[in-house]
């Protein structure tokens, strides 16, 4: 058995016992060096094997078969052929009924999580957009705003040494660009 089975083995039992698999659990339960379980545990959790819900507390992940194909055929005489695999299984009409309802509720379930999920996309997607609105409307707000800004700190500042260059740091453009602004906005000298 492997170092890493060991430690999955470790975890397993924890978990049988009802005790939370933690890292100083799984060392006493496996019996192994720290450094060595930690390793085991990187290579359990990228292999898919555990998952670690909260920080330091680490579950095994279910394993399941690989899922075979299934198909239903109902005939004519109201009869159904169910398929899984290589397995037949002829059923009644009563049957089918009876299979039926007893699938229904899972199909609902997974037809509500699926529509939940979707939901929860959309609504994402919905909340960046409107995100990026309100960014583009500030940024064309303060582009608007931005030269009667840099008017009112000219006049504030004029006379100062390097009242451009103060400006241009302020508002992130360069100082000819700031310059243009002053020069546009400024009413002409006669």
């Amino acid at each position: 058995m492997s170092h890493n089975d060991q430690v999955f083995e470790a975890i397993l039992s924890l978990r049988d016992k009802g005790q939370m698999a933690t890292r100083d659990a799984v060392i006493t339960a496996a019996r192994m060096r720290p450094t060595l379980v930690d390793g085991c545990l990187r290579r359990l959790r990228e292999d898919g094997r555990i998952v670690s819900p909260v920080r330091g507390v680490f579950v095994p992940v279910a394993q399941h078969r690989e899922a075979q194909p299934v198909s239903l055929t109902v005939l004519p005489d109201g009869m159904a052929k169910l398929e899984i695999g290589d397995a037949l299984i002829e059923l009644t009409p009563r049957e089918r009924q009876l299979l039926g309802d007893v699938i229904a509720p899972s199909s609902l379930q997974y037809s509500a999580i699926s529509l939940a999920e979707e939901i929860r996309e959309q609504q994402s997607a919905l909340r960046l957009r409107e995100k990026e609105k309100i960014r583009l409307e500030s940024q064309k707000k303060d582009a608007a705003s931005r030269p009667a800004r840099i008017l009112k700190r000219y006049r504030e500042l004029q006379g100062t040494r390097n009242f451009v260059k103060v400006i241009a740091g302020e508002e992130g453009i360069t100082r000819r660009h700031v310059i243009r602004i002053i020069r546009s906005m400024s009413p002409p000298q006669r």
